[in-house]
C-alpha cells in the first residue's frame, strides 16, 4: 500500500507539472498563482448558476409530479456521460503517452500498483467535475429533499459517479490499444478522439435543446417512456439509478440507505472487475509503444524537388507553423476545434428557436433598418472578433510549444522577428476564416442588409489580431517550456486562460460602452475600427516590435 500511495504522489505531480505556479522573469510567483486560480473559480461561478437555475426547473417540474428520481437520474446521467467522455480522452496520455510508462515498467512494481496509481490521479480530476455537478444538484434540491437525506446522498455520490464511467472509458481505452496499431500513432488516436467527442457534444446539445423545448408533461413522457437516449443510460451507468432513488427516498435508514448500499455495491463490483480486466489488457498494449508506427516511405525525385521549393523566409516559416499545427492533433482539438464548431453551435441552437412562436417573434422584432439596432449589431460584431480571437489560442501557445527545441529558432538563419511574425500569423490565418464563419449563421438568423453585414465582419478582424499578438506577447514573457507531452503546453498553459479572460473582458467594456455612447452606425463603424485597429497595432507593437528581446532572453 505504501508504495501504492508514493507512486500515486509521483504520478500526481507529473500529472499537474509546473500548471499550479507562476514562473516571470525566472523567479515563480505564488501570490500570482493563486490569484489567477482564484479569477479562474469566479469565471466558473456564472456557469454553475446557469446550470443550477437549469436544475431547479427540472427538480420543480418532477416533484410536482412526484417523480423527482427521474430528474435526479436525469442530471446523474449528463454528468457520467461528460465524466466518460473526459476520462476517454485523458485515459490514454495518462496511461500509454506519458513519459513515465517507460521509467515505471522495469519497476519492482506490481501491476495491480501501477495501474491503480494511474486510476486514482484520474479519479481525483474526474472527482472535480462530479463535485462540481453534485454539488450545484445538492443547492437545487434544497427545497425538495430533507437536509439530512440530502446530505447523506450528495456525499455518497460524489464518491461513486465518476468511478463507473472511468471503468467504462479506460477499459475501452485498454481494448483499442490491445487490438489495434492507435498506441503507435498517438496523434492519430487523439484526432480521433477529439472528432468524436466534438461529434458526441453537439448530438447532446441538440438533444437537450429539443428537449428543453417542449411543455412539463412531454418532459415527463421524454425522459420516463422507454426507451430513450438518456433513460437507457440507466442501464449502462446502472448505479445512477439507485443513487437517484435514494434522493426521492423519504426516510434516511431505510430508502436512502438501502439504495445507496446498492450503488457502492455495484460500484465496487466494477473496481473488481476493472483490475481484473486491466491486467489482462494494459500491459500487453503498453509494451512497445516507444516503436515508431510510421510504415516508411521512399522519397521520389518528384517528392525532393517539390519540397525543395524555393520561397520567401516568412512563407517557408509560416508553412512550416501550419504544418505543426494540423500535423498534431492536440493542438487541432485543444486550439482550433472549439472555434471551427462555435458557428455550427449557434446555427443549431437557433434554428429550433427560430421555429418556436416566442423566440420566432422575438427574432422577428429585431429591425436592422432601425439606426439604433444597426449601431449595437456593429457593437456586437466587434465584440465577437474579440470573443472568437480568445478561443483560437495557436499563437499564445506558439512559443512553450517549441519546448526543449527552442534553441532551434535561434540557429535558424531567419530573424527573430520574421519567425515571431509568422507564428503570429498561423493564428491570424485560422482565425480568418473561423469569423467569416461566424457571419453565416447570426447573416442567416437576422437577415442583414449587405453594407451591414460587410461592415460587421470588417469589425470582426481587429479584435482578432488584437488576441493574436497579445497571445504571442504573453507567451514570450512567461512561456511553458519543460513539458513532457505536448498536452501539458497546450491544456495545462495558464498564458492561454490570462489571453482569454482578458479578450473576453474587452469585448465586455466595449460592448457596454457602445450601448451607452454610440448612436449612429457609421460612427460606430469608424469609431470602433479605429479603437480596435489601435489596440491590434498596440499588441503587434509589443509582440513583434518587443518580442524579438524577450526571445533572446529565453535559452
Amino acid at each position: 500500500m505504501a508504495k501504492f500511495w508514493s507512486l500515486t504522489r509521483i504520478f500526481m505531480k507529473t500529472a499537474i507539472g509546473s500548471s499550479m505556479s507562476l514562473n516571470i522573469g525566472g523567479k515563480e510567483r505564488k501570490g500570482l498563482s493563486i490569484a489567477l486560480w482564484i479569477i479562474v473559480a469566479i469565471s466558473v461561478a456564472p456557469i454553475l448558476w446557469f446550470f443550477y437555475s437549469i436544475m431547479s426547473e427540472v427538480f420543480s417540474v418532477f416533484y410536482l409530479m412526484g417523480e423527482l428520481p427521474i430528474g435526479v437520474g436525469f442530471i446523474l446521467n449528463i454528468g457520467s456521460l461528460l465524466i466518460f467522455f473526459f476520462s476517454f480522452v485523458a485515459a490514454p496520455a495518462l496511461f500509454y503517452f506519458a513519459k513515465d510508462v517507460e521509467y515505471v515498467l522495469p519497476l519492482p512494481l506490481k501491476p495491480t500498483q501501477i495501474i491503480g496509481a494511474k486510476f486514482a490521479v484520474a479519479l481525483l480530476f474526474e472527482y472535480l467535475l462530479a463535485l462540481a455537478i453534485i454539488g450545484t444538484m445538492f443547492f437545487a434540491l434544497w427545497d425538495f429533499v430533507p437536509a439530512g437525506i440530502l446530505t447523506f446522498n450528495t456525499i455518497i455520490t460524489i464518491l461513486t459517479l465518476p468511478i463507473l464511467p472511468m471503468v467504462y472509458s479506460t477499459v475501452l481505452v485498454m481494448l483499442l490499444m490491445r487490438v489495434s496499431r492507435l498506441g503507435r500513432n498517438p496523434d492519430r488516436y487523439t484526432m480521433f478522439v477529439g472528432i468524436l467527442a466534438v461529434v458526441l457534444a453537439v448530438g447532446l446539445t441538440i438533444y437537450m435543446g429539443q428537449a428543453f423545448q417542449i411543455d412539463n408533461d412531454a418532459l415527463i413522457a421524454l425522459l420516463s417512456d422507454q426507451p430513450t437516449a438518456l433513460t437507457t443510460l440507466d442501464t449502462i451507468f446502472i448505479g445512477n439509478g439507485f443513487a437517484a432513488l435514494g434522493f426521492g427516498a423519504n426516510t434516511l435508514f431505510g430508502g436512502a440507505l438501502h439504495n445507496q448500499i446498492i450503488n457502492l455495491a455495484i460500484t465496487t463490483a466494477a473496481l473488481v472487475i476493472f483490475f481484473a480486466l486491466a491486467k489482462l489488457l494494459y500491459f500487453p498494449g503498453v509494451i512497445g509503444l516507444s516503436e515508431s508506427g510510421s510504415p516508411g516511405k521512399k522519397s521520389t525525385i518528384e517528392d525532393i524537388s517539390k519540397n525543395t521549393k524555393g520561397q520567401s523566409k516568412f512563407l517557408s516559416y509560416l508553412s512550416k507553423e501550419m504544418k505543426l499545427i494540423f500535423r498534431s492533433p492536440t493542438v487541432f482539438v485543444n486550439c482550433i476545434v472549439g472555434a471551427l464548431i462555435m458557428p455550427v453551435l449557434l446555427l443549431i441552437m437557433a434554428v429550433p428557436l427560430m421555429r418556436s412562436d416566442d423566440f420566432g417573434e422575438l427574432f422577428n422584432m429585431v429591425d436592422l433598418s432601425d439606426q439604433r439596432t444597426a449601431t449595437f449589431s456593429l457593437v456586437i460584431m466587434a465584440c465577437i472578433g474579440f470573443y472568437m480571437g480568445g478561443m483560437v489560442t495557436i499563437a499564445s501557445t506558439s512559443i512553450s510549444r517549441e519546448g526543449k527545441n527552442l534553441f532551434i529558432m535561434k540557429y535558424l538563419p531567419i530573424s527573430y522577428t520574421t519567425q515571431l511574425l509568422a507564428k503570429a500569423m498561423s493564428g491570424v490565418v485560422i482565425l480568418i476564416p473561423t469569423l467569416l464563419l461566424m457571419a453565416i449563421p447570426l447573416q442567416i438568423i437576422f437577415q442583414a442588409p449587405i453594407w451591414l453585414l460587410i461592415c460587421g465582419t470588417i469589425l470582426m478582424f481587429p479584435g482578432g489580431l488584437f488576441v493574436n499578438f497579445l497571445g504571442l506577447y504573453v507567451d514570450l514573457l512567461r512561456p511553458k517550456l519543460t513539458w513532457d507531452n505536448e498536452q501539458a503546453a497546450v491544456k495545462q498553459s495558464l498564458n492561454v486562460l490570462t489571453v482569454m479572460l482578458v479578450s473576453w473582458v474587452l469585448a465586455t467594456v466595449i460592448g457596454v460602452l457602445g450601448w451607452f455612447i454610440l448612436r449612429s452606425p457609421w460612427v460606430a463603424f469608424f469609431g470602433l475600427l479605429g479603437v480596435t485597429g489601435l489596440l491590434a497595432f498596440g499588441a503587434y507593437w509589443f509582440a513583434i516590435g518587443k518580442g524579438h528581446k524577450l526571445l533572446e532572453r529565453l535559452y
